[in-house]
């Protein structure tokens, strides 16, 4: 059994206590705090042969989030992603939580582990926060006493539950463990040991299960040959033991560390530097790593001309004393940082005014790679740009989230001193029709070297490629830079045209690929459906969508179903009438609403249920969700982004507020849409999260709110084109 610690370079910044100078890391400001984190994954369970290589999986796909009073409010995937100056909370209690592995039905070789610790910030204080993620797996081993082979050969022992099984064979190493994560209404692990009889007699077979598998618990089956059962195989008796023992004792120690990481101290070290020549400010560079440094190699093309160096680097801890020399004389200079408790090690590397001054003209880029003793190491750039023009345009990156579908944001670098004006001109590329929009201005009079300025343009067009440049004052950015702006993806068959099948009918065309789904494939045992084409009311084209609530029965059992729409696929049914539904295709646009066209007669509440009593008026509902990549599974479904479940929909069901959720809408309608005709509505979407794009959209249309709990009346909607809006 082994324990594996990960730590993060990212909560420690000490150097700040000891070295007392101007450009130091912040320190805390008031009314907050700050966190240093050490993540520990104990396993529990020993692995042979590939410690190295999961340690660093594990490190990798680490998810840590701290929550408050208010929900979440820091999530980092990977411990590479902590940032290196610490994380600062205000005042408050939290919850530290850890997530690392992968949560897998059944695996021989993969694992999933889980921790929680709540800590408490007070103002001005550095808090060290211990979380353990323990294993979360029911673990299963296998041994045969030597004595059963004298009365069973070819032997296989398969255990599982329904959303997977693992076979032990002669196939499988004498020390394989199996990996179960057990799940709420599925929670024993059933077996059968088959094989073949050496007496000539054919097959034996024995089953047996293991009642309420425990997680972090090992499951030691034992099968013996021992005479003490019944069960007689030529004369002796077999059977099979289930020792239970808690995983509680650790024995190795693995440590995961960050590689080390270097950061600008006072600056973004990923932003350019910029002066004149002979006049470029002093700049100071942390290194930190989570274990002694054993290399910290400074370089730069220019460095052999600029101070007189016998090549273009050096190296911190085993240059000669004349090279050091010549460069504290030049004003490059390092102070070194030991820090025994916790085995952290850091450099602070100042360039000083006159060091800077020495870059030449143009874009001269400082590399810095540091290497621990673990042998990790990270490269890390900082550009000093040395020009006499006035102003740049920043280039975006192709796929950088400021650019939209229809607006993006454009960014200019000041590059000296006093302009009192600065914007971005744009046009679309190769036009000559340029627009200026004119920034913000700064507080103080003029611009400063290194000053950079945003603007947002609106009313662009999707999928066009746009050119623009940076000005000041009457003076034009040099460089010209393009950005693409995102596609706009509509939905298929938003317009409810494309319809197929009698029972259930199915909301797409012959032939054509599934987008849309509705509830009619469960409810076809009672051969109805909840929703169909109409030509009733509609808007546009031949068909709108009639979603109609009903009391659906066959064979005398039977529920209120809603009329319902939705994308994804209806999977399947348990206990006749309970659903399992497949929420979210994959979608990565980012609209801003949902527009569309609604006609809605609510009916008297017969079913109550969720959040509606008997008698109440029912209520309809549309909503929208642009969701991550997470996804979910259930029994023998799995791969979607939300699997509804409505036999257990209090724990297999959307959750609005949900941390794989990015953006939301929705609309709920209290009474009957005015007037004898369709009308219009739109749902705006609200984004929770702005720092990653949209993996897949959720989009749920029903005619009763609540009919995820059997609950509702007699209600009908249709609806008709459906858009989003950029």
């Amino acid at each position: 059994m082994n324990k594996i610690i990960i730590k993060g370079v990212a909560l420690l910044v000490a150097g700040a206590a000891l070295t007392g100078c101007s450009d130091e890391v912040s320190l805390d400001r008031s009314g907050e705090g700050r966190i240093y984190l050490r993540t520990k994954v104990s396993t529990d369970v020993k692995v042979v042969s590939r410690a190295a290589t999961e340690n660093a999986e594990l490190a990798s796909a680490a998810t840590i989030w701290i929550s408050g009073q208010k929900g979440l409010v820091r999530k980092y995937n990977g411990i590479d992603e902590v940032p290196a100056d610490g994380i600062q909370l205000v005042a408050g209690n939290y919850v530290a939580e850890a997530w690392t592995g992968d949560s897998v039905a059944a695996s021989f070789d993969t694992r999933w582990f889980k921790g929680r610790e709540e800590f408490e910030i007070t103002d001005g204080s550095v808090t060290q926060v211990e979380l353990v993620c323990k294993i979360a797996n029911s673990v299963v081993s296998l041994t045969y006493d030597d004595a059963v082979a004298e009365v069973l050969t070819d032997c296989s022992f398969e255990v599982g539950h329904n959303g997977g099984t693992l076979t032990f064979d002669e196939t499988t190493p004498a020390d394989a463990k199996g990996y179960f994560m057990m799940s709420s209404y599925d929670k024993d692990l059933h077996y059968t040991l088959t094989a073949t009889r050496t007496d000539g007699k054919g097959t034996y077979t024995c089953s047996g299960e293991i009642k309420d598998a425990r997680p972090a618990t090992e499951y030691r089956i034992r099968v013996k040959h021992d005479g003490t059962v019944v069960n007689p195989i030529g004369g002796a008796l077999i059977t099979i033991e289930v020792d239970e023992t808690p995983l509680e004792e650790i024995n190795d120690v693995y440590e995961l560390t960050a590689a080390p990481v270097t950061t600008g101290i006072g600056f973004d070290i990923a932003k350019p530097v910029v002066g004149s020549e002979g006049a470029v400010e002093a700049r100071s560079l942390w290194i930190a790593a989570t274990s002694a440094l054993t290399e910290v190699e400074v370089a730069c093309p220019a460095f052999s001309a600029m101070f007189g160096l016998s090549g273009n680097d050096f190296e911190i801890f085993h240059i000669e004393d004349a090279e050091k020399a010549i460069l504290r004389n030049a004003g490059v200079t390092w102070q070194v940082f030991d820090h025994p408790e916790t085995g952290f090690q850091e450099v602070k590397l100042m360039f000083s005014d006159a060091a800077m001054g020495l870059f030449p003209k143009g874009d001269n880029t400082v590399t810095i790679t540091a290497t621990d003793e673990s042998g990790r190491s990270s490269v890390t750039g900082m550009t000093v740009k040395v020009t006499d023009a006035t102003v740049e345009a920043v280039e975006i990156a192709p796929g950088d989230l400021s650019i939209h579908a229809t607006s993006a944001t454009f960014t200019g670098r000041i590059l000296k001193d006093g302009a009192s004006h600065a914007g971005i001109r744009y046009a679309k590329a190769g036009s000559s029709d340029w627009t200026d929009v004119e920034a913000q201005p700064r507080s103080r009079a003029a611009w400063a070297a290194g000053d950079e300025y945003s603007v947002t343009v609106e009313n662009l067009e999707p999928g066009t490629t746009y050119q623009y440049k940076a000005f000041t004052d009457d003076v034009e950015s040099p460089n010209t830079c393009t950005i693409t702006t995102e596609d706009a993806p509509q939905l298929p068959n938003s317009s409810f045209e494309d319809w197929h099948g009698d029972m259930p009918v199915m909301v797409y065309g012959e032939g054509q690929q599934m987008f849309w789904d509705s509830g009619n494939t469960g409810s076809k045992m009672a051969k109805t459906n909840l929703t169909t084409p109409s030509e009733d009311y509609k808007h546009s084209g031949r068909y709108s969508a009639r979603l109609e609530s009903k009391y659906a029965s066959v064979f005398g059992i039977g529920a209120f179903a809603a009329g319902n729409l939705f994308v994804g696929e209806f999977l399947g049914t348990e206990n006749i009438s309970k659903g399992i539904l497949g929420w979210g295709r994959a979608f990565t646009g980012r609209p801003k609403a949902l527009r569309g066209y609604v006609k809605y007669t609510p009916a008297v509440v017969e079913y109550a249920g969720g959040g509606v009593n008997k008698g109440d008026m029912d209520r309809g509902i549309i909503y929208m969700a642009l969701v991550d990549n997470t996804t979910q599974s259930y029994g023998n479904y799995s791969g979607w982004p939300q699997i509804v479940a409505t036999k257990d929909i209090d724990n297999h069901s959307f959750k609005k507020d949900g941390a794989n959720v990015i953006a939301y809408g929705e609309k709920i309608f209290t009474e009957a849409t005015p007037g004898s005709d369709m009308i219009a509505f739109e749902i705006p979407l609200d984004y929770k999260r702005t720092d990653v794009r949209p993996s897949n959209i959720i989009l749920t249309i029903s005619s009763s709110q609540y009919g995820d709990y059997y609950a509702g009346g007699f209600s009908v909607m249709y609806i008709d084109d459906l858009e989003l809006v950029y």
